[in-house]
């Protein structure tokens, strides 16, 4: 780091503008430039780049920084393995690079997650990571399901630019980068995006509440619903649900290609069907249709717990008829985009498998909200609520935050016109009749006692005391038959 700063200094010194200032696109949560050599900086803009899916800076708790460090990179070092690798024959041993510094990694043979796991082992401060081919767009930067232990910051960078941070290198330059992050915030509405598996109670519950303040907050708010969808063929499940006793027969649709996980007695692959209705009731009736549908399917297909009505075509006709949803148009939507019997792709299936896996959201339920995960905190609409009302600019959150973000219940608050808290929200009710009151018997009550009791205990160690003291004056030793009852009795005592 100091030679970091020395070299900042002298061209400083030099009158060679080296300050870059992270000024960051509209919406994104990340800034990458180089501060040297200068040939590298862009003054008005910054690198195009993708960062990662994975680690403490992807979250909505990530702090507001930047970070300058010299950036190292080896051509033979792919990151895929703990430790560098041994040097070529003939060649002299490379020194371990000394921490703090930037690695630049090439994409390729591993995982991201891998690269960058390795690399924060060697002492790296973050992670710029090379593309490998020319594209149009930057690759997105996913999670493996394994990149919780990340600490450190990584993104990628497009072919093109790479090359030239490896050119300067290559030629013995040194360079510096500069990389920052934050959570970005929005004047006009917030985005949030729930992952959820339509057999879970919990996340029913949390939508049939959450769908209150989503429709009150109308454009203030960008709700996008996504399933969780897990990939058959990475589970070993294609072509292994054509008999009642392949193992993934009730997991899987198409054939073993999606599969989700049942409970309460209903089976993997009618999940896989309902996500896909959902899809399609999203994508022809968003907003008050999708939710009445939601809200009807919940009561009567779910709460019964029976797993005969959660794929019933009864139960199913009257949710459409309640929301007013045409099933024609429906079934329609999900035949057309690949069907769920036949051994193909489905495109709404995959693009949501998919989803999963760019963002890293294996679990369920996950929250985005502008973009950033809701980590290390329960899903509940208050929790959600809360971290949605901090997604805006300062003045710019809708006015239902103002008045029900630190309420107990803020479904309860926007509920009501006009929006106000009541003390009560949010407290929860005691099930059956309160404890009675303790007897407590004079004006010390519990207390009281307690230093009764005290008190008689002082007395007679007391009078215990006075009693040795008056058989050792009389030449006696001990108490010998002296006793407490002789004390108090005592003309003397």
């Amino acid at each position: 780091m100091k030679l970091v700063l020395s070299i900042v200094s002298a061209l400083a010194a030099l009158g060679v503008n080296t300050v870059v200032e992270a000024r960051f696109p509209a919406n994104e949560s990340s800034y990458l430039n180089f501060v040297i050599p200068p040939s590298l900086r862009k003054n008005d803009t910054a690198y195009e780049h993708q960062p990662a899916h994975f680690g403490s800076h992807f979250s909505v708790f990530a702090k507001d920084a930047n970070l300058v460090q010299k950036v190292y990179y080896d051509a033979d070092d792919n990151f895929c393995s703990p430790e560098a690798p041994p040097p070529a024959k003939n060649s002299t041993k490379k020194d371990p690079w000394a921490p703090p510094f930037i690695a630049l990694i090439d994409r390729g043979a591993c995982t991201f997650v891998t690269k960058v796991r390795n690399a924060q082992r060697r002492g790296a401060s973050a992670v710029i990571l090379a593309d490998n081919k020319d594209e149009s767009e930057i690759h997105v930067v996913a999670d493996d399901g394994s990149g919780h232990d990340i600490s450190i910051p990584s993104v990628m960078m497009k072919k093109s630019d790479a090359d030239a941070v490896k050119h300067s290198l290559g030629k013995k330059h040194t360079v510096i980068v500069e990389m920052a992050w934050h959570w970005p915030k929005h004047t006009d509405h917030a985005t949030i995006e729930y992952w959820y598996n339509p057999n879970s109670l919990h996340s029913a519950e949390f939508l049939g509440n959450f769908s209150n303040i989503v429709q009150k907050l109308g454009d203030n708010m960008q709700f996008e619903p996504h399933h969780h969808i897990l990939d058959g063929v990475d589970m070993n499940c294609h072509g292994k649900t054509e008999k009642e006793t392949d193992f993934c027969y009730n997991l899987c649709t198409n054939n073993g290609r999606y599969c989700a996980i049942g409970h309460h007695g209903v089976l993997g692959k009618d999940v896989v069907i309902e996500s896909l209705r959902r899809m399609c009731v999203q994508k022809h009736y968003p907003g008050a249709p999708w939710w009445a549908y939601l809200s009807h399917f919940t009561q009567q297909c779910m709460e019964q717990k029976d797993e005969v009505y959660f794929a019933n075509e009864d139960c199913l006709k009257d949710a459409f008829s309640h929301a007013s949803i045409d099933q024609a148009t429906i079934d329609t939507c999900m035949k057309d985009s690949g069907d769920i019997t036949s051994d193909s792709t489905n495109t709404m299936l995959e693009a949501a498998m998919t989803l999963v896996e760019e963002f890293g959201a294996f679990e369920s339920p996950t929250v985005l909200v502008n973009g950033a995960p809701l980590n290390w905190m329960p899903v509940t609409p208050k929790t959600v609520f809360d971290v949605y009302c901090h997604a805006f600019e300062y003045g710019k959150a809708p006015h239902a935050c103002y008045q029900c973000e630190f309420c107990g219940d803020p479904v309860a608050c926007i509920a009501r016109d006009p929006m106000e808290c009541h003390p009560d929200d949010g407290k929860e009710p005691e099930d059956g009749p309160s404890p009675a009151p303790a007897n407590n018997k004079g004006k010390g009550g519990v207390k009281g006692r307690h230093w009764g009791w005290f008190f008689i205990f002082c007395c007679m160690g007391g009078a215990g005391g006075y009693v040795y003291y008056k058989r050792r004056v009389e030449g006696e030793d001990g108490f010998g038959s002296y006793s407490l009852a002789d004390a108090f009795m005592s003309d003397s005592a």
